[in-house]
């Protein structure tokens, strides 16, 4: 009889994952794994035998790990998924894990899987996923987030370029773009975020922050700034080789002076929801350890905002407060606003 352990605690995670050097990573490890006892214990022993890469969970699941004496060492994310998804479909589920539904999902069989894996074996591998065990989350084809990471990881170094990773998320960009009503116009941001482009997120961001409802904006807000992100980009939204993380300094303003600000916009409001985009984007990326000074250049947007609209000041406000502290206690963010009474904007524009 097998019976699934059940998820370690945020408590336990500190007994089992020592890195005095990176004194934030058992809390990075619990968001990241979620608890899942495997996952943990398999990245407190890449602690333990990579500690100099202790400061950045990315770093820990690509090294090499040697998990029982004498045994062959493999990278941490691939002993993981060699665990936690069904083998003779892992490279299936390494292009499908960068979708959000069945047709999206077919979407992407189409573009880079074999001609006869079509549609209904895309119902069937779903099928599969929930009798394994993993969750149905609407708006994941891998409902598992700790899974999902691992898989888009995986599609992210599977090419020495990188060409699929680039072909997944180009052909989701063009799939939300056409003829998709206004509604899904997320989906598209949140995979053009993945390879860089911020622009469009920002410009949509911003044009709707007077008009659309607090809560829904946020929502927006986050669900974009989920999007991936393994390697640095430059300007123009290229990858490249380099180890930078250009998210801190876009989110701390030292960018500002270099950004041409669009025809007609309001220049103060453009350059803080950049910034805020990236903030959130950094503080809430699973892989990275949450860096203070942006959660306090999070607050501070998210206050500023606040002042902006009076209807939704308080839901706002509350994400001033609750985001940050989330981020630095390696916690999702609460549903925004969830407890607030008569402070949400319920009759906007949605």
């Amino acid at each position: 009889l097998l019976v699934a352990l059940p998820p370690l605690t945020p408590d336990d995670t500190l007994h089992l994952v020592a890195a005095p050097a990176a004194p934030q990573l058992p809390h990075a490890v619990h968001r990241l794994t979620g608890g899942n006892p495997l996952g943990i214990a398999l990245l407190a022993e890449a602690a333990a035998q990579h500690p100099e890469r202790a400061g950045s969970l990315g770093g820990l699941l690509t090294s090499d790990v040697q998990p029982v004496e004498d045994g062959p060492a493999a990278p941490a994310y691939l002993l993981l998924l060699d665990r936690l998804v069904p083998a003779d479909r892992l490279d299936e589920l390494t292009v499908l894990a960068a979708a959000h539904d069945h047709d999206s999902a077919c979407a992407l069989a189409a573009a880079l899987l074999p001609d006869d894996f079509g549609p209904a074996d895309v119902r069937a591998l779903q099928n599969r996923l929930a009798r394994e065990g993993l969750p149905a989350v609407p708006g994941q084809f891998v409902g598992d987030p700790f899974v999902r990471t691992l898989l888009l990881l995986r599609l992210h170094l599977r090419d020495a370029d990188h060409s699929g990773w680039r072909t997944a998320h180009e052909t989701l960009i063009a799939y939300y773009t056409e003829d998709r009503p206004d509604g899904q116009a997320r989906f598209r941001l949140h995979h053009q975020l993945a390879l860089g482009q911020a622009g469009p997120a920002v410009a949509y961001l911003r044009d709707g922050f007077p008009v659309l409802d607090t809560r829904s904006w946020l929502h927006t807000l986050r669900f974009i700034a989920s999007a991936p992100y393994f390697h640095a980009h430059d300007a123009d939204g290229r990858d490249f080789t380099g180890q930078g993380d250009r998210r801190a300094a876009v989110a701390l303003g030292r960018t500002d002076a270099q950004q041409r600000i669009p025809d007609g916009v309001d220049a103060v409001l453009h350059l803080r929801i950049r910034r805020l985009l990236h903030a959130v984007w950094l503080l809430t990326d699973p892989l990275v350890l949450p860096d203070p000074k942006v959660g306090d250049r999070l607050r501070f947007e998210l206050e500023q905002l606040s002042n902006l609209r009076p209807a939704g000041n308080a839901l706002l406000w509350r994400a001033s407060r609750d985001w940050p502290a989330a981020a630095l206690a390696g916690r999702p963010p609460a549903e925004d606003g969830e407890d607030d009474e008569g402070d949400d904007e319920r009759s906007g524009v949605a």
